[in-house]
């Protein structure tokens, strides 16, 4: 008899374990996944963990890289995967799921998210790594968490070079300004406080990826002025939120073909100012483009 009750005790016990575990498991979707850099170990990385906007404790990785964090419903996670010496990366997750759903079945798969950090460069903008890579939300038509990618490792590795040859352009351009005379400075910030304005106009009538052109362009005439960095970050952002990655490429594409047309035909019709500008704007998209670089030259 008591063989008998003790064995009903652990069968209980068992289901109660295995209960309390599923319950667990329900209170929040987990996101699991391998970290990894581009050189050495992935070991002391930790995740900066936001709930609301509202900052929580790190949570660290392992020597392994390995990770598995549950966040609980109806909350916006961000999730900033850094380790020492390389560039952040951080994902957005909604857990937003409908009360009938939680209510009926409540437990979803682990969610994979692998994330590879890239070496830090000093000296270089990097405010590109505030930008939002990745971003995780449920779907009701496919009853599951789906994600979006804003930037795969091909366009992350895409901005490191873009911010590489920024860098270089502003010390370039520190040495350019040094030489210039009074007249020749102003003429500078004149064309930088047109473009300001007409981006501004961009901007105010929800434009803003012709706005961010003109924001860089502006950016790259006086590299030490805030304003243009901000604007620049914050659509940067909204584009992310807005547009897939592939989208986003597509439109940079046609925006900068757009820009490099008019320039051309400014250039043809003598407008050398208008031509200017049209190519400044399209180097902001691509600032190596050759057959743009030369086109400027032309028209300055």
């Amino acid at each position: 008899m008591k063989q008998g009750v003790t064995s009903i005790l652990i069968i209980l016990f068992f289901v109660f374990c295995v209960g309390q575990t599923m319950a667990q498991r329900a209170n929040g979707l987990a996101i699991e996944g391998l970290v990894t850099v581009q050189e050495g170990s992935s070991e002391g990385s930790i995740i900066q963990m936001y709930r609301d906007g509202r900052r929580l404790d790190n949570y660290g990785i392992g020597a392994d890289g390995k990770y598995n964090v549950e966040l609980n419903w109806n909350h916006k996670w961000e999730l900033v995967f850094e380790h020492e010496g390389n560039f952040s990366q951080k994902i957005v997750v909604e857990t937003a799921v409908p009360r009938d759903v939680l209510n009926t079945d409540p437990k979803f798969p682990p969610f994979p998210v692998n994330i590879n950090l890239f070496t830090e460069i000093p000296g270089i903008d990097n405010s590109f790594a505030e930008n939002t890579v990745l971003k995780i939300f449920y779907s009701p038509s496919v009853d599951n968490f789906v994600k979006e990618l804003y930037y795969n490792d091909a366009q992350i590795e895409r901005l490191i070079n873009q911010a590489i040859a920024q860098a270089q352009q502003i010390d370039e351009n520190a040495d350019f300004m040094a030489r210039l005379t009074r007249a020749e400075l102003a003429e500078l910030r004149k064309e930088y406080n047109e473009l300001l304005e007409q981006a501004g106009q961009e901007y105010s009538n929800e434009e803003f990826l012709e706005a961010l052109d003109g924001y860089k362009a502006a950016s790259k005439i006086f590299p030490s002025e805030q304003f243009p960095k901000d604007r620049i970050a914050e659509i940067n952002d909204l584009l992310g939120l807005i547009m897939a990655a592939e989208e986003l490429d597509a439109a940079m594409l046609a925006r900068f073909n757009k820009l490099v047309r008019e320039g051309d035909l400014h250039l043809g019709n003598r407008q050398l100012p208008e031509a200017k500008k049209s190519y400044n704007r399209a180097l902001s998209i691509k600032p190596l483009d050759q057959y743009v670089n030369d086109q400027l030259k032309k028209a300055c």
